[in-house]
């Protein structure tokens, strides 16, 4: 089930968002919410992909991360991984401990 969010500047649901997946979804979804100045932390383990995206100037606003430890807060969580059912569920897991 899809779920659309309209967004409005200063909406309390969206003040810390986590992305994780820096692909083409993951980076769209990140470009979306900067536009209502949302705080984004992008979460993207490929360090050359990181790079990548870090190069990126519309971009700069995210804070971006290495590990999933470095969250902290949130208010709302985007994933946008590969489509592989059990990749999901090692990252769902992964997020439970938090």
């Amino acid at each position: 089930m899809m779920r659309i969010v309209k967004l409005k500047e200063g909406d309390p649901i969206m003040q810390k968002v986590l992305i994780i997946g820096g692909g083409f979804m993951g980076s769209a979804i990140a470009k979306y919410l900067i536009h209502y100045n949302v705080n984004v932390y992008l979460y993207e383990p490929n360090i050359e992909r990181l790079q990548q995206l870090k190069q990126q100037p519309d971009l700069q606003q995210i804070t971006f991360l290495q590990q999933l430890e470095q969250i902290d807060d949130l208010t709302y969580v985007f994933e946008a991984i590969i489509e592989n059912l059990q990749v999901k569920q090692t990252l769902f897991a992964q997020l439970d401990l938090f």
